[in-house]
């Protein structure tokens, strides 16, 4: 009997965030093989000061069929869970350091990755 809780960043045709909980179906869960990704080293600074990405955040419903870039998925999963400082510490906040979340990508559309599930291991950034 397997009882878990998985928090996913679906990453497709657009960006979207869900979860699932997962209780007494041990026909979901599989063997799979593990293969590690380096990711490309985010970006620290950029053009656009953090003024101007908030006035124009605005919430889309339409995605572009466009794939990403590893690059861009690099970015994202620093900006969610990244390490931010030498002491370990993250981009998202957590009561304690204590970091109870994990993230997962469920890649489909993403240039130079197979289309799988993947877990973010913020440490070592892949």
């Amino acid at each position: 009997m397997y009882a878990f809780l998985l928090t996913v960043i679906v990453l497709c045709s657009g960006t979207a965030f869900t979860l699932a909980k997962v209780k007494e179906k041990p026909e979901l869960v599989q063997e799979f093989q593990s293969e590690t990704i380096k990711l490309p080293d985010p970006t620290y600074d950029s053009d656009t000061s953090i003024e101007e990405t908030l006035r124009r955040r605005r919430s889309v419903r339409s995605f572009k069929d466009s794939p990403l870039t590893l690059a861009e998925i690099s970015q994202l999963l620093w900006a969610a869970q990244g390490i931010t400082s030498p002491r370990g510490l993250r981009a998202a906040p957590s009561a304690g350091a204590l970091y109870p979340l994990e993230v997962y990508v469920i890649a489909g559309n993403v240039d130079g990755l197979p289309d799988g599930v993947y877990n973010y291991r913020p440490y070592r950034h892949e």
